[in-house]
């Protein structure tokens, strides 16, 4: 919970908008709770979010592409 009120402090209080880009793929869930999920972090950070199709593994073997 204080995690996500640093967040909301963040972008609240500054000029400019922040950009988040979510990296939380995993095959293992069912489509509904990725969807589901996905839905949580827009409404959360708003709607110009990045949430990739990326796992994790994936992004630690390359991050360039998504910083």
């Amino acid at each position: 919970m204080h995690i996500k009120y640093l967040i909301k402090c963040a972008q609240t209080n500054r000029d400019g908008a922040l950009k988040f880009t979510v990296i939380n793929k995993s095959l293992r869930k069912p489509k509904s709770v990725r969807d589901d999920e996905e839905y949580r972090f827009k409404r959360f950070l708003g709607s110009e979010v990045n949430y990739t199709a990326v796992s994790f593994e994936e992004f630690a073997r390359n991050p360039v592409p998504l910083l």
